[in-house]
């Protein structure tokens, strides 16, 4: 039921932005047509494929610990849009891209930002290969006992709740180096150019976040009725849970590696610049696929339930 009312709720805000975004551009149908534009970067942006993993991992964790997990991806997502937002309204106090590339703003924050984004998809898929393990050798699927555990448990107790992804989104967000955002702040700078009004311009990150969202919290929800449900972990649905372990696992792990490659320049055949040109379809692949085991493990159990 949380989930339900979850949902309702966003989608009563979402009603209500749109309302408003009407309200202000009613007269104007090519402004709404730029917020639309914005709102549909940011639902292809929530599809980047370090998005899915980085919130898959943090949503299987906490709902296989019984702890509410629901909202993980609308903090990632609100944390990520955050550094949108800040860079828009740097667009309209007049710096342009150029200007914080010249001084080393952009390249300071996709380091940082891969980092980051490296460093905490390889931690999750670690922590995820302990619970695989801990599952297939000694059917456990919630307490991990093995030294790898014991290390990393320290770090994954900073995320314990879902409002703690927001940081952990912000960090994801310093990277700056996706097609979608840098179209965004192009669509900023133009209107800004035209000298339209600063509250379009404010609109635009402000429908950016809420199609990331869209998507973002999707997927969370997605992960959670997949981990968090009482057939899923009886020996029955066993392979259900292995199954999402292993997607999750193999996705932080490629990806990591596929942002580690580009950092340090190596193009290995191309292949590292068409999954980052790719990467939403790539996202968008996982949670296809996670949609579908949903889907697939609910039909099951309702025709085992069903009376002949």
């Amino acid at each position: 039921m949380c989930d339900k009312r979850f949902f309702g709720k966003f989608i009563i805000v979402s009603i209500v932005l749109w309302v408003v975004f009407g309200l202000m551009f009613y007269q104007h149908l090519s402004l709404l047509g730029m917020v639309f534009i914005a709102f549909v970067l940011g639902l292809r942006h929530g599809f980047d494929v370090d998005h899915i993993v980085a919130i898959d991992n943090i949503t299987r964790k906490l709902a296989a610990s019984d702890k509410p997990s629901i909202t993980t991806g609308l903090f990632f997502a609100l944390g990520h849009s955050t550094v949108v937002f800040l860079l828009t309204f740097f667009v309209i106090l007049g710096v342009s891209l150029t200007q914080t590339e010249k001084v080393g703003v952009l390249a300071t924050g996709a380091l940082v930002g891969s980092i980051v984004s490296i460093t905490f998809l390889w931690l999750t898929a670690s922590m995820n290969v302990v619970s695989l393990y801990h599952m297939v050798r000694r059917n456990q699927s919630k307490h991990l006992y093995s030294p790898l555990a014991h290390w990393l448990r320290p770090i994954f107790k900073l995320i314990d709740k879902p409002y703690k992804m927001y940081p952990v989104g912000f960090l994801f967000g310093l990277g700056f180096d996706t097609a979608t955002e840098i179209a965004l702040l192009g669509l900023a700078a133009s209107v800004s150019l035209q000298g339209e009004s600063i509250w379009l311009i404010l609109c635009l990150p402000i429908a950016f976040a809420l199609g990331m969202t869209w998507v973002d919290s999707l997927d969370a929800i997605i992960m959670t009725k997949l981990v968090d449900t009482n057939s899923l972990n009886s020996s029955k649905y066993k392979h259900f849970n292995i199954t999402v372990l292993l997607i999750v696992i193999f996705a932080a792990f490629s990806v990591g590696f596929i942002q580690l490659f580009s950092l340090i320049g190596i193009k290995m055949y191309d292949m590292v610049g068409f999954v980052l040109d790719y990467s939403p379809w790539f996202g968008a692949a996982i949670v296809l696929i996670l949609l579908l085991l949903l889907i697939f493990m609910r039909l099951k159990e309702s025709l085992r339930i069903t009376p002949n």
